[in-house]
């Protein structure tokens, strides 16, 4: 008996050979965990573990014969769970082999570059002796699109909205109250 599940063990030899024959016909693709399936007697689960989550496979086994009662490929699940999935590999550099690890690569390496190069161009254009932001660009319309740019994010993106409400509170209840900080800021 399985500890704990009332089941009884199959014939041990001929139920596992005949359940690893109908798993590796499957061609599952590796590793793959192989367990009893709960609550339901002489039944056999064979998962995939795959990274690349496209390629997981679920499939349920009869436990004596190896006979497949059903099987769950990629293209069975729910739209939500596939963009998930997809989603996942991509992130996790499975989805494209080596290009999808280039492309993190390089948009790691982007991501640098932006850091650095806004650093440099805010030091460039702030006022001297001070850390607050530069004067405003003659063109009004860039600081509108920019400013709708972040409104459109803040929509989107609930912490980036909760994270400029605290720091805009906190600019005008502490920050313009007092004025040296207001000053170096360039709040006035």
């Amino acid at each position: 008996m399985l500890h704990g599940s009332g089941q009884k063990w199959p014939t041990p030899r001929l139920a596992l050979a005949n359940l690893l024959e109908a798993a590796m016909a499957l061609n599952i693709a590796p590793p793959a965990l192989m367990a009893v399936a709960n609550n339901k007697p002489g039944v056999w689960t064979v998962k995939s573990q795959h990274q690349n989550r496209p390629l997981r496979v679920n499939a349920t086994l009869r436990g004596e014969s190896g006979e497949l009662i059903t099987l769950e490929r990629f293209e069975d699940r729910k739209l939500i769970d596939r963009a998930i999935g997809i989603g996942v590999a991509a992130h996790e550099g499975q989805l494209f082999g080596w290009f999808n690890q280039l492309l993190g690569v390089i948009t790691a390496l982007g991501l640098i570059l932006i850091s650095f190069s806004g650093l440099v161009m805010w030091q460039r254009r702030k006022p001297k002796q001070r850390l607050g932001a530069p004067p405003l660009p003659p063109n009004r319309r860039i600081g509108q699109v920019a400013t709708g740019i972040t409104l459109l994010l803040a929509a989107l993106l609930s912490l980036l909205a909760i994270s400029l409400v605290v720091i805009l509170l906190f600019e005008w209840l502490v920050l313009r109250r007092l004025s040296r900080s207001r000053d170096w800021l360039g709040l006035s």
